[in-house]
């Protein structure tokens, strides 16, 4: 038996095509928990700071020369001159510059240690399971 070009067409077999897919969805679980323990310590702590000073050296310089009138305490340099008069009789009374005072002063830095206790706060993490 022959078929003709127009029963083809008629008798074609039509197969139906499926596909599957995935809707993904997101639940909670209980997978633990973490515990936070915060505990203050003291800790002893040793260090050293520079102090400053002021160190000063005195000297007393001879002088004894006559003036005229009372020198004004003066600055040379670092040092400060302080003049010290003295009337002194003489058959005529005469202003004598007896001594000077120098006194310089220098800054000092020195270590000084330091001992004392701090205190600091540390904290501890512990993970609890879920449960079973």
């Amino acid at each position: 038996m022959a078929m003709q070009a127009d029963d083809d067409a008629s008798e074609r077999l039509v197969v139906p095509v499926h596909e599957e897919t995935i809707e993904p969805h997101v639940r909670q679980i209980d997978a633990g928990a973490v515990r936070v323990h915060k505990r203050v310590e003291t800790v002893p702590v040793e260090t050293t700071v520079d102090a400053n000073r002021d160190q000063v050296t005195v000297e007393r310089v001879r002088v004894d020369r006559p003036v005229e009138r009372a020198p004004e305490p003066w600055q040379d340099g670092d040092t400060l001159v302080i003049p010290v008069v003295e009337e002194v009789v003489v058959t005529e009374k005469r202003l004598v510059l007896r001594e000077e005072v120098r006194i310089t002063r220098q800054r000092v830095t020195e270590q000084i240690p330091i001992r004392d206790t701090v205190r600091r706060e540390v904290v501890e993490l512990e993970e609890i399971p879920p449960p079973q």
